[in-house]
């Protein structure tokens, strides 16, 4: 039981003349991961929140056409990770480990990794 549960419940309590109930024992809270497995099949969009599965990337995406040459270069970009160490979650999507991403473009193809 939480503390304003309780204060609410005695405040109720002590102004019907009441005799304190005995607490028994509440129902133990579901884990961070049940409770976000949970929400994850509501609102897919949390799969963003999720941590990634790997922590190195490498996967390279054949371009089919004409590339324009002037469109070359590295796209670097950084972001969250990984929300949780342990039995332990992020309370906050800033907290999480990050992970940078490199988006190499040539007239060859696009390569994609990550650490």
């Amino acid at each position: 039981m939480n503390r304003r549960k309780f204060l609410r419940n005695t405040a109720l309590l002590s102004g019907a003349g009441l005799p304190f109930p005995t607490w028994g024992k509440e129902a133990a809270p579901a884990s961070w991961q049940h409770q976000f497995a949970q929400a994850l099949q509501q609102t897919p969009w949390l799969a963003a929140f999720r941590t990634a599965g790997r922590e190195e990337y490498d996967a390279a995406l054949e371009v089919t056409g004409s590339w324009p040459e002037a469109l070359s270069g590295t796209l670097f970009r950084n972001g969250p990770a990984r929300h949780e160490i342990g039995d332990f979650r992020y309370q906050h999507w800033f907290d999480g480990d990050g992970l940078v991403h490199a988006y190499t473009m040539t007239p060859a193809g696009v390569r994609h990794r990550a650490r």
